[in-house]
Order: structure tokens, then C-alpha cells, then sequence
């Protein structure tokens, strides 16, 4: 309204609202679409379909032609613009320096980037080594670089007739040493923990 009289709104305001909403729009895609974890790896694929699908997917990492591991899976989707391979059903199996194997990752799917070769394993994770060290935990990642596995969940780890529960977690996959982070419990079982009832 102006000078009291009845009027068309101002089109310069009208351009600015539309522009705000269409900015606000932009804004709230890219935030959704880009979610990543703490350690840069996805923590989750949008509903696009991949470039690529490949059933008994298998790849292998490599130093100066020493094994490191070997990742596979019953299912995998490549997203190339992404840059990351989305697998279903994983296992992975990691080989020292003289090309034995020492332990083993399964989990319910798997995010694998391809340029730093990390991952995030995600559903009923689960790590055994050749000693028999068994960690539990819903989601882990797999950083390349430093060869370690990191968790900031719940974590279980069963060592002979030891439990060790916290919050947390970074080790190499060997579990030979590990630090969990806070709200570390640990329980005895086995014969002993029975004769203390």
C-alpha cells in the first residue's frame, strides 16, 4: 500500500523473496546430499543409481607388490561421480609382510573410496584374528594411510577369557593393542568367573 492507496507489491521485494527460497533450497541440498562421517569417508549413498553394479565384487590393495588386503563382496555398486563403491555382504581379509593372512573384517555393507582406498563398514561388524581377538561393533572405518580401524561407537572386544566393552576404539587389525576411548568395563569369564559365584 502506498500513500494510503491500495497497490501491487513492490517486485523488487517479490525477486528478493523468490531468490531467498531458491538460495535456502540449494543450501539444504548440498548439506544433504555431501553428509560425511568424522573421517571423511560416507556415511551414507543416496538413492542414485550407480554407474556400474557388479556381483562377487573383489579388489586388492597392493604395496610395491606386496598384498595388503583384499576386500569382497556379493554385491557392489560403483558411483563414480561420488567416488566411492558402495558393497553388500563384505569380508576383508589383511596379510602381514611375509604375505600371511592375520585377520579378518566382516560386516553387513561397506563404503570404499577410491582415491584414498578408506572405508566404512557398517552392520554387525565383526574383526577375528589368527590369535582369536574378536572385536564387535555396528560401524568402523578402514583408514588406508595409517592401517588402522577406528570406531567412535560401542565397542566389544573378547580376548581369550576377557571381555572389554567402552566407547570409541582405534587399533591396527591385529588387535595385538588397541586404546578405547572412555567408559572402558571389563569382565572376566570362563572357568573362573564361574567359581566367584
Amino acid at each position: 500500500m502506498r500513500d494510503g492507496k491500495p497497490g501491487r507489491p513492490d517486485r523488487r521485494i517479490e525477486l528478493r523473496l523468490r531468490f531467498f527460497s531458491v538460495y535456502l533450497f540449494i543450501l539444504f541440498s548440498i548439506f544433504f546430499s555431501c553428509e560425511k562421517g568424522k573421517e571423511g569417508v560416507p556415511s551414507s549413498v543416496s538413492g542414485d543409481i550407480p554407474d556400474e553394479e557388479v556381483i562377487g565384487f573383489s579388489v586388492t590393495e597392493t604395496t610395491s607388490g606386496r598384498k595388503e588386503w583384499i576386500l569382497r563382496a556379493k554385491w557392489a555398486g560403483v558411483y563414480n561421480d561420488k567416488g566411492i563403491t558402495l558393497s553388500k555382504s563384505v569380508a576383508i581379509e589383511f596379510f602381514d609382510e611375509t604375505g600371511k593372512k592375520y585377520s579378518d573384517l566382516t560386516s553387513r555393507e561397506g563404503i570404499l573410496e577410491h582415491g584414498s582406498s578408506n572405508m566404512r563398514a557398517k552392520g554387525d561388524v565383526v574383526v577375528i584374528t589368527d590369535e582369536g581377538t574378536k572385536l564387535e561393533t555396528d560401524e568402523l572405518v578402514w583408514l588406508n594411510g595409517p592401517g588402522k580401524i577406528v570406531s567412535d561407537g560401542f565397542v566389544k572386544i573378547t580376548r581369550k577369557k576377557d571381555i572389554i566393552t567402552g566407547i570409541g576404539f582405534e587399533s591396527y587389525p591385529d588387535l595385538k593393542q588397541f586404546e578405547i576411548k572412555k567408559d572402558i568395563k571389563g569382565e572376566l569369564i570362563g572357568e573362573k568367573a564361574l567359581e566367584k559365584k
